[in-house]
């Protein structure tokens, strides 16, 4: 997913969505190291629900904000983007 989550509200919302979406399966996100996906209710969040992995990408990767803004742009005009699925072997 790409888009604007702006607030903490905004995050657990979404961590919520996909908890139900995906109940039975180890969870591994990827996020920038913006202050909504550290907050103390995020983290306390996250600790009751250990199948969810934050990976935070580098400080100084400013490239990635090039592939978000391509991923946003390709969703605001209607493409979808094809969500990863597990792969054989992976257990759920």
């Amino acid at each position: 997913m790409s888009g604007i989550i702006g607030t903490r509200t905004d995050f657990l919302d979404f961590l919520r969505l996909v908890h139900r979406t995906y109940p039975r399966h180890q969870l591994h996100l990827i996020v920038d190291n913006y202050h909504t996906h550290k907050n103390i209710a995020v983290q306390q969040w996250l600790a009751e629900h250990p199948r969810f992995h934050l990976h935070f990408t580098p400080t100084c990767a400013s490239w990635l904000n090039q592939v978000e803004t391509w991923l946003t742009q390709t969703e605001m005009t209607g493409h979808r983007i094809p969500a990863a699925r597990p792969r054989g072997g992976v257990a759920a």
